[in-house]
């Protein structure tokens, strides 16, 4: 057998194989969907079969969500989770290169790869922003992407830096996976830019990260060719169907999400001094090498390697959690460094 030479160079997506029981290392909500609305999708599913296929193109779903946008269902784009989206954009685009600024998600250059692409890595700047010395060259780049709140530093990118790059014509993905978290609405760029994908997730602000659905909002013009390289019958019946419930119970969503907002402001503000970059995040990125001494006390976060070895990421999670992070962080800064008096 013979293996394409850039699946032989990549290297595997990997996590620790055990971790302990407070998990605030993925971003995921600290809220399950309400029992009554899994009964009520439980009791959907009693009279209805699992033995046929879904709608081909989940016009149901992508007509909710177009009624909530004020955007066409021919722009949306569904499957199974955000993941599934990135590489199907990624091959729709002639070009050498995909673009991604550092630190950010890791799957981009990893799906990159795979088709073969050069990733070219553009340092943020010390304020964890877009540089402005960055200038996109539509001839060589198939793709810009900018995750924005910036996963895993959690601030927003100024809307006219991603103006700056939509004005050269690359085309631009812009994931938005943490939007709800945020002030910041960019889909009224899509008006203005033919050139704009924005991608959003069910996993985060609505607690379902186990049922892997995302979508993507685009341009009429990027719908009319994305729509020949989307896969059919990429969302499974039972992951319309509970996103079609939770999408009816809104309020459910907004509180959840105020409450997360309320929890992240005040780990922020507890922990100031540990904090680069203001959070908008379901997270909070901080300066301290506390992994190990959280992992050893039952909480596992996100640690990195390289310039991002002295940070660590955590996930808001319950009001205890939180008050234990802040309390076990506290204690070992105020044993390990000077920032606490």
């Amino acid at each position: 057998m013979r293996f394409r030479k850039n699946i032989i160079e990549m290297e595997a997506y990997t996590v620790p194989k055990k971790l302990p029981p407070v998990r605030l290392d993925k971003n995921e909500s600290p809220f399950d969907v309400p029992l009554a609305i899994k009964k009520k999708v439980f009791e959907y599913f009693h009279d209805n079969p699992f033995n046929r296929y879904p709608e081909i193109d989940s016009l149901t779903l992508r007509s909710k969500i177009a009624e909530e946008k004020a955007i066409d269902p021919e722009q949306i784009f569904v499957s199974n989770g955000g993941d599934a989206l990135i590489p199907e954009i990624i091959s729709l685009f002639e070009g050498e290169q995909v673009v991604t600024f550092q630190p950010t998600f890791s799957m981009y250059g990893f799906y990159a790869m795979r088709y073969g692409l050069n990733v070219t890595d553009i340092d943020l700047d010390k304020n964890f922003s877009i540089p402005d010395s960055f200038i996109p060259d539509p001839e060589k780049m198939a793709l810009v992407v900018i995750c924005s709140p910036n996963n895993p530093t959690g601030n927003d990118m100024e809307e006219s830096k991603i103006r700056k790059i939509l004005d050269t014509g690359v085309p631009v993905l812009l994931d938005q996976a943490y939007v709800e978290f945020s002030e910041k609405n960019c889909l009224p760029l899509l008006e203005e830019y033919e050139n704009l994908i924005i991608l959003r997730t069910f996993s985060k602000a609505f607690g379902m990260s186990g049922l892997r659905i995302g979508y993507a909002i685009t341009s009429k013009t990027i719908a009319n060719h994305f729509r020949r390289a989307h896969a059919p019958f990429s969302m499974n019946i039972f992951s319309a169907k509970m996103a079609l419930e939770m999408l009816k119970n809104k309020a459910i969503i907004q509180e959840k999400v105020a409450f997360i907002k309320r929890e992240r402001d005040k780990l922020q503000e507890v922990l100031a001094d540990l904090v680069p970059v203001k959070s908008s995040a379901n997270f909070v990125l901080l300066k301290t090498d506390a992994y190990d001494f959280l992992f050893k006390r039952g909480i596992a976060v996100r640690n990195f390697s390289g310039k991002m070895d002295e940070y660590i990421r955590v996930t808001i999670g319950t009001e205890e959690e939180n008050e234990t992070v802040k309390r076990l962080i506290g204690e070992f800064e105020s044993k390990h460094h000077t920032w606490i008096h």
